[in-house]
């Protein structure tokens, strides 16, 4: 896949180094650190933040991504630019003037048992324009096919930051309110990372510069409305559990749910490395009409979200119990187990169906991911509203994986029965037995006294054996020459 391969690889690595530092953060240090609560409530105020984020950007960063190679065509890069910050910040100032008009009846409606809620909710605005404005400058980096930095910036740098901010209130040189204030610094850190970089790397504009005409502008607000509709759908998803699940139940329930979530959610990660270098091909190659790239990249994406996804998959099925030994406070926390292995599965099934909301986001029917994430926002709010009181954060789980699962074959069908294209292949069966036989060789592995030395053991056990039985099966081309290039590459008689 070239520069699909090279960009989301170095990504997803850079993501995972992000990961076992956000482990720290989230897995260890917190619940050594911090209550339950306050863990529901730090992740109430993201939560929330986010939201709102796809609010007030109102689609930009998608509109930026699909609408590049048609500005730099007609030579109106500047006026597109500006239109992509000054958009978003009319918004914010509308969204949260409104909501601080009824701050008093939201909160006692929703949360009026919730102290904490009311006495940090002043911290939302802060995280959503840091938030929403360093994805602005992302999506135009993005756009020009460099998303290796910006997610450094947003997975790496960030997690680390906290994790100095968490040393900071372990040496008890920092509180709790302190530690949040700080957190808000965390991002404004990053939010000017990212806007330098963008500026080191953005394109020389022709001197001579149009003004977008009143058609196209047009079209692009028409655009932004759909995928601003997308992106509030995909985050009503993301976030609504956290939200609901300190509504109907309470902060502290809400903090087990977030970790359990994050851990399971981890294998997600490759698809938005290679969602985010994949978008803007997709939007050259529908612009070009190449409809034979679009069907290959479509393709190679599921097989290697289907062994990537899969092998972490694994790796967190065959540790679970162990997650929860090495977990400072674990047994508060056990209640989390099966949420993880909920959501997991939902994020592999996930993964496996591709980048189809990629593809229909950058094609002519563009409105489909509208309709199929409003359906999924419905769902998700629906489903979580009848299973968190029969189950709690569990019932939230089984709510966020179905509507996951739904969500995407509603895609998968229209885009089969529309461009009669799908991103199986004869290699999927294979992919998918592997995951299997490599979950089963788990319970043939005795148990070590020491957990530490058995997640050491039984994790090189089980990945040798799942990436050795892939690479021989020549599953993935793409799998393999990342192999022989980062290990068979590197032997003596392979550099001769």
């Amino acid at each position: 896949m070239g520069i699909v391969s090279r960009q989301s690889i170095k990504a997803t690595i850079a993501t995972y180094l992000a990961v076992i530092i956000g482990y720290l953060n989230l897995g260890y240090f917190f619940p050594k650190i911090f209550s339950t609560e306050q863990i529901g409530l730090i992740s109430f105020l993201l939560g929330t933040s986010t939201l709102l984020v796809s609010v007030f950007q109102m689609g930009i960063p998608t509109t930026i991504v699909r609408y590049l190679p048609v500005v730099k065509k007609n030579n109106t890069e500047k006026a597109f630019y500006l239109f992509s910050i000054i958009t978003p910040l009319v918004f914010f100032i509308v969204v949260f003037g409104i909501l601080a008009l009824f701050s008093s009846q939201i909160l006692n409606t929703f949360y009026p048992n919730n102290k904490l809620v009311e006495e940090y909710i002043f911290y939302i605005p802060l995280f959503s324009l840091l938030i929403g404005f360093t994805g602005i400058w992302a999506a135009h980096s993005n756009s020009l096919l460099r998303i290796v930095v910006p997610t450094i910036i947003e997975k790496f740098i960030s997690r680390l930051l906290i994790l100095i901010l968490i040393f900071l209130v372990i040496s008890q040189i920092i509180d709790f309110d302190l530690f949040i204030a700080s957190y808000v610094v965390v991002y404004f850190i990053c939010f000017l990372l990212t806007y330098f970089y963008f500026l080191r790397i953005k394109e020389k504009r022709n001197s001579n510069q149009e003004k977008l005409t009143p058609p196209f502008r047009k079209e692009i607000l028409q655009f932004g409305a759909i995928s601003f509709l997308t992106m509030i759908g995909a985050k009503i998803v993301e976030n609504i559990d956290v939200i609901m699940i300190t509504s109907i139940l309470d902060l502290s329930n809400a903090g087990i749910y977030k970790i359990a979530f994050y851990i399971g959610g981890v294998i997600m990660i490759p698809l938005g490395s290679i969602g985010q270098i994949s978008s803007p091909l997709f939007a050259q190659f529908w612009e070009s009409k190449s409809y034979q790239k679009i069907h290959d990249l479509y393709k190679k994406a599921s097989i290697n979200l289907i062994l990537i996804g899969g092998l972490l998959f694994v790796g967190i099925f065959i540790n679970l119990d162990n997650i929860f030994k090495v977990m400072p406070n674990g047994n508060n926390f056990l209640e989390g187990k099966m949420v993880i292995i909920v959501i997991a599965l939902g994020k592999l099934i996930n993964m496996a169906l591709s980048v189809n909301g990629h593809l229909l986001q950058n094609s002519k029917y563009y409105y489909v991911n509208t309709y199929s994430i409003v359906l999924l926002g419905i769902l998700t709010v629906v489903t979580n509203l009848i299973f968190i009181p029969k189950w709690g954060i569990l019932g939230a789980a089984i709510a966020s994986a179905l509507s996951l699962v739904v969500f995407n074959l509603v895609k998968f069908f229209f885009i089969l029965y529309k461009f009669k294209m799908h991103p199986f292949s004869l290699m999927t069966v294979p992919a998918v037995i592997i995951i299997l036989l490599t979950s089963f060789i788990n319970f043939l592995i005795p148990e070590l006294d020491n957990v530490y030395a058995d997640i050491l053991f039984r994790s090189s056990i089980i990945s040798f054996a799942f990436v050795t039985t892939a690479y021989y099966t020549n599953i993935s081309s793409d799998f393999n020459a990342q192999i022989n290039k980062f290990t068979l590459n590197k032997l003596p008689w392979k550099r001769n």
